[in-house]
């Protein structure tokens, strides 16, 4: 049981959002897309000046993008980010990063929690067309995995919290 919490805490802390695109424009005549971050790699394509890009993550100052379903890379002062209205909007700190992210994973964990219980309480029985016939869950199992849901959202909430606060700095 602990080796799936384990797991559960990982995927949906990795399910909600910590990796984020945003959107760049293009601001020389030309700009090589390159296979690795390094001025020596391989050039797999190219944008032109006004076009505009979804950055996945940035390395350095090198800005990973997807060009024709491939990885690819691009130096960061060529380019200026696009700031729409949705990002003039977007709340920072501590507390946004902690609201995004908590409701959202108790909500996925309790599912997952009650799912689980469901398919655990499962009996064989061929009488039943499914040839299962489904045990009853008791409000202490309800509270227990509740509990669980709530505890393990917390944990998730504040580790995105902290990290939505340190990028403000």
């Amino acid at each position: 049981m602990k080796k799936n919490i384990i797991f559960i805490f990982l995927f949906i802390l990795a399910f909600n959002g910590i990796i984020y695109s945003q959107q760049y424009a293009i601001t020389v005549e030309k700009l090589n897309v390159r296979e690795n971050p390094d001025k020596n790699s391989n050039v797999i394509g190219s944008y032109y000046v006004n076009d505009t890009v979804t950055v996945f993550s940035k390395e350095g100052s090198w800005l990973k993008i997807k060009l024709n379903n491939k990885d690819g890379f691009i130096n960061a002062k060529y380019v200026t980010k696009i700031i729409g209205k949705e990002d003039q909007n977007i709340e920072k700190g501590f507390k946004s990063g902690f609201k995004k992210v908590f409701f959202n994973s108790f909500i996925i964990l309790c599912i997952i929690f009650f799912v689980y219980n469901t398919y655990k309480k499962r009996i064989a029985d061929s009488r039943y067309k499914s040839g299962y016939r489904e045990g009853k869950i008791s409000f202490r199992e309800y509270l227990t995995y509740g509990t669980y849901s709530l505890i393990i959202s917390l944990v998730i909430g504040l580790t995105s919290g902290i990290i939505t606060w340190i990028s403000t700095f």
